[in-house]
């Protein structure tokens, strides 16, 4: 073989195990999606506000409850992720991510739990591993957004949900 056609077979080798790496990368990064903290709905307390697809709490006396949903189209949640900004000096920003489902009777809820650390203008993320799934569930994360301080509320800019096919 002359050294052209060495280097080109070597070049093909390395292009066909890119792509291939490719196939495994997207194939475990699972499926994600993002979305506004604005999809989030108030369940009850707080006054909500909406600033560029973000929903704050701007009541200076309660904090407000919301329930943000996400899609369930896959088999199941191998992480979550809440992008919040805290600006309450004691007070934080508390989330859970669900799997909520009911059987005849019984109703069955898997979480986890995530909570913002101190006042910062700065947003925050919160990391949410896997939470066990039903077929049948559905996912959405509950949050406490506490009151405005000082003129400053606290919000949800966006959360996601990454499923495993």
């Amino acid at each position: 073989m002359t050294t052209r056609s060495t280097i080109s077979m070597i070049g093909m080798c390395l292009t066909a195990a890119a792509i291939s790496m490719i196939g495994v990368s997207s194939a475990l990064a699972g499926d994600v999606k993002y979305y506004p903290g604005s999809m989030c709905v108030r369940v009850f307390g707080g006054t909500p506000g909406y600033n560029y697809g973000s929903i704050r709490n701007t009541s200076t006396t309660s904090d407000m409850f919301v329930d943000c949903p996400a899609v369930h189209d896959s088999a199941a949640i191998s992480s979550g992720y809440m992008n919040v900004t805290d600006r309450h000096y004691s007070l934080n920003v508390n989330c859970s991510l669900f799997s909520a489902y009911a059987l005849g009777t019984k109703k069955y809820y898997n979480y986890k739990s995530k909570s913002s650390s101190g006042s910062n203008a700065d947003a925050q993320g919160l990391s949410f591993g896997s939470v066990v799934t039903a077929p049948y569930s559905h996912y959405y994360f509950s949050c406490t957004i506490p009151r405005t301080y000082s003129g400053q509320a606290s919000e949800i800019h966006t959360y996601s949900v990454n499923e495993v096919p």
